[in-house]
């Protein structure tokens, strides 16, 4: 389990939307780097740990070059293509600079463990 803790590589930078009566959020997390928004819901407002979750990742392949970028897509509200670099091929856990990203979709058998990949992502959820 990818486990975020307060002080940590990657933070809660700011809540931009929360829904106390839904338990629902849009929550920016950062490494200092990068930044990508998230989803949470529920929501208990606990911000010392928590994990990102890939929602409908896809399109996953080596990257190019071996670094991490975040870019936002049209696909909807919370859709990016990311790249980073995998750390755990059996839990399917993605780099993206310092944040920890586990992955929906299994990774492809020819990528192994500190290589770069690139994936679109519909959705990263947040935990807590």
């Amino acid at each position: 389990m990818v486990k975020a803790i307060k002080g940590g590589v990657m933070f809660i930078k700011k809540i931009l939307k929360y829904d106390v009566d839904a338990q629902e959020a849009d929550i920016i997390i950062s490494d200092g780097n990068f930044d990508i928004m998230t989803y949470a819901q529920p929501f208990n407002n606990d911000k010392d740990v928590f994990e990102l979750y890939a929602f409908r990742s896809k399109n996953i392949m080596r990257a190019l070059e071996p670094r991490s970028a975040v870019n936002k897509t049209d696909d909807g509200y919370y859709a990016y293509r990311l790249q980073g670099k995998i750390i755990d091929l059996e839990d399917r856990i993605v780099t993206v600079g310092g944040i920890k990203i586990i992955l929906e979709n299994s990774i492809p058998n020819d990528i192994k463990v500190n290589e770069y990949i690139e994936f679109d992502v519909l959705r990263i959820d947040f935990i807590d």
